[in-house]
């Protein structure tokens, strides 16, 4: 049961959430090619069926050999091995050689093959799972596919991998402002999702996630609210958290649906509150791990009202740029950000605050 520190009028934030997150099931899974599945949520892990190399296989190209067999060779003593075989790079060492020697250290004396170089076991090559071990686990579900991983993820023959991204749809005025909000709030949510975005009178497909940008004052005349309850339904309207305290909500064919004011601030603190953390529920994410830092100054939090705030990395702490009402300048500085709950009266000077980082990945967008 929730113990609601916010005024009477307003819904509590973590009460809010669970009503939410009733409608924000994980989407279903969708196999997509590996370009299009990097900066996506994985639905699957990813593992390593076999040893990579399968066998040892060489790093450059050159001659492969038995490393017994050049012991004490130079180009004043080159060494006559039994056996020397050509090989190029990537290729896979031949029985009972176990080193490559470089083409340029090989020579023809008196019409035998030499080398001109010793050679340690295992030099200029890759043993067998040398890379990766079997049963290596390189996505996690639920874990970001990670661009890095896409030369790993081709070199082991995978094309395909199972992703969740939910699909988002953003309806907004057609006043200028609630324009750029709309287009503000599409970058931030095609870090994770795919959106369409467009006027109150665009016919919302099947979508995952509705968000709906009214204006600064959310009142029963809304066309914003009129469109929710044209295509959904409204459960509630207000909530206890500074900078957004007339978001209304409700659902469209059992999805969540916000409806937004249309500030800068208003938005970002949505988004932290809310947007991302369903975000996070559609796609089935990890948790994202927090920065602990020791303040640099006081952090000051009214109770009663859940707030955001925002902090700037001062050397090895945190430092609070501002909190509740958000100026654009503190957006701008802004390098994490902290929930703060109602029932905190704020920080002292050197506590330590667990923040979590503000990182942008942009991702493609559907007009």
């Amino acid at each position: 049961m929730f113990r609601d520190a916010a005024p009477a009028a307003l819904t509590a934030l973590p009460r809010l959430r669970a009503t939410l997150f009733d409608l924000a099931r994980p989407v279903e899974p969708r196999v997509v090619g590996l370009a299009q599945a990097i900066g996506a949520r994985a639905a699957e892990n990813v593992v390593t069926e076999g040893p990579i190399p399968p066998c040892s296989t060489a790093l450059i190209g050159g001659f492969a050999v038995a490393s017994v067999e050049t012991v004490g060779a130079s180009p004043y003593t080159p060494a006559i091995p039994a056996r020397m075989v050509r090989i190029a790079a990537g290729a896979p060492l031949p029985t009972g050689c176990d080193a490559v020697v470089p083409a340029d250290a090989a020579s023809d004396d008196l019409g035998l093959p030499a080398v001109q170089q010793s050679v340690a076991p295992g030099e200029n090559l890759r043993r067998t799972g040398e890379d990766l071990a079997a049963g290596t686990c390189l996505v996690t579900a639920g874990e970001v596919v990670a661009p890095h991983l896409a030369p790993v993820l081709a070199a082991i023959g995978r094309r395909e991998i199972a992703i969740r991204r939910p699909r988002v749809a953003i309806r907004h005025r057609a006043e200028t402002s609630a324009v750029a909000a709309a287009a503000g709030l599409a970058a931030l949510v095609a870090i994770e999702g795919e959106t369409t975005v467009g006027d109150l009178d665009r016919p919302i497909e099947a979508a995952d996630l509705v968000l709906l940008v009214g204006g600064p004052e959310i009142g029963t005349a809304d066309p914003a609210l009129g469109r929710l309850a044209a295509c959904g339904r409204r459960l509630g309207h207000g909530v206890a958290v500074s900078g957004a305290e007339t978001l209304a909500w409700g659902d469209v064919a059992a999805r969540p649906a916000l409806v937004l004011p249309q500030r800068p601030e208003a938005i970002l603190v949505a988004w932290v509150s809310l947007i991302e953390p369903l975000l996070a529920s559609l796609t089935g994410a990890t948790p994202t791990m927090p920065e602990t830092r020791p303040l640099a100054r006081k952090l000051v939090s009214r109770v009663g009202m859940s707030e955001i705030a925002l902090l700037a990395r001062d050397g090895a702490t945190w430092m609070p740029l501002a909190t509740g009402d958000l100026p654009w300048s503190a957006l701008a500085r802004a390098d994490a950000v902290v929930e703060l709950p109602p029932e905190s009266e704020g920080l002292a000077e050197g506590a330590p605050l667990a923040a979590r980082p503000l990182l942008v990945l942009r991702r493609r967008s559907t007009p």
